[in-house]
């Protein structure tokens, strides 16, 4: 018998869109869950349209409130459901019909793993189908979650970890997912469904685009809170590049880097060329023609330099590296480094 599961939906003023939210938790291939939709003082209709549900489906229940806040209403709302198991739907979006058949059988079938998630797909305002969501392309890790939100959607959660990290930070509006995601990396496994099936809908009223560079300062707050749990904030730098939202994170010099003699003018000229091409390696991925796989062997030198390379599916993270006394040059070096034909 598997556990409970309880899905969230909170909404405000999405009538337009909450039916087909609703409608697709309510289609699932498994079919016992309870459903709490959470209206945050809606004044849309959206109450009453979910309250027609509710007294059509026994397991749909409905709770309205002054109006709070997303984060807020997100977390008042879950402490509200039992399931051994909890995930949410934001009330735009939607669920392919085995979402929670198939997360459930991972963590029925993996005690060690805390959390699972989807890959999703971008679908415009009328829900036509756009791409495969770009952080689909991000192969998950640990250390990589801290410059890269990969865990996006849809992701189902046990209960007692949750509870175990402190659940959802209320003061962290519009990264309190990532925020989470991070505190549940450092203390368990997280596993990935490589199938698209959450609908992540693209539309004027997403708060993700309508407050890009709030959310990328919230977005440092929660990494750099990251780096201070796992011991990292002395011995690296989180640097963001601006508009973009890009974060790097940089292995701080040691003493004895900074103690380095600067180089000669034309090994100097070398060195700020490559200087300037290893951030372009290490921010794209190393890709093959269509259809094949990337081989690229690419090997760090032991000379002291510390140059770190990480291998993760076709892209490959340079890292680490030595400052010259001046911090004016990053140093990199590579016993091997080699691309195949057609690959960048």
């Amino acid at each position: 018998m598997h556990p409970p599961v309880s899905i969230v939906i909170t909404t405000y003023n999405r009538a337009a869109f909450l039916g087909t939210a609703i409608a697709s938790i309510l289609q699932q291939t498994h079919q016992d869950f309870e459903l709490l939709i959470w209206d945050d003082g809606s004044t849309d209709g959206s109450f009453e349209l979910a309250q027609t549900y509710a007294r059509r489906d026994r397991r749909v229940r409905v709770i309205h409130t002054e109006n709070r806040g997303r984060v807020a209403a997100l977390k008042a709302a879950i402490a509200q459901t039992t399931g051994t198991y909890v995930g949410w739907v934001d009330s735009d979006d939607w669920l392919a019909p085995t979402a929670l058949e198939k997360t459930i059988a991972v963590l029925d079938a993996d005690s060690s793993a805390g959390m699972v998630y989807t890959d999703y797909v971008d679908v415009d305002e009328q829900g036509q189908t756009l791409q495969l969501g770009h952080r689909c392309h991000m192969p998950y890790s640990k250390d990589r979650l801290l410059v890269e939100f990969m865990t996006f959607h849809f992701r189902l959660l046990r209960r007692s970890l949750y509870e175990q990290v402190g659940g959802i930070d209320g003061s962290l509006d519009f990264v309190e997912d990532y925020d989470l995601c991070l505190r549940l990396s450092e203390i368990t496994q997280i596993r990935r469904v490589r199938e698209p099936l959450y609908y992540y809908r693209i539309h004027g009223g997403n708060a993700s685009h309508l407050l890009d560079l709030e959310q990328t300062l919230r977005s440092r707050v929660v990494i750099e809170r990251a780096l201070q749990r796992r011991g990292m904030a002395q011995t690296h730098d989180l640097e963001v590049a601006l508009p973009t939202g890009r974060f790097t994170l940089r292995r701080k010099p040691t003493l004895s880097a900074l103690r380095t003699p600067p180089a000669a003018p034309s090994e100097q000229r070398f060195l700020n060329l490559r200087r300037s091409l290893v951030p372009l390696l290490a921010a794209f991925p190393v890709v093959a023609g269509m259809g094949t796989v990337a081989q690229a062997q690419i090997a760090p030198a032991a000379d002291g330099t510390n140059t770190i390379v990480t291998p993760a599916g076709n892209r490959f993270d340079i890292g680490g590296g030595t400052l010259s006394s001046d911090r004016a040059n990053l140093f990199h070096s590579f016993e091997q480094f080699g691309l195949n034909p057609g690959q960048i």
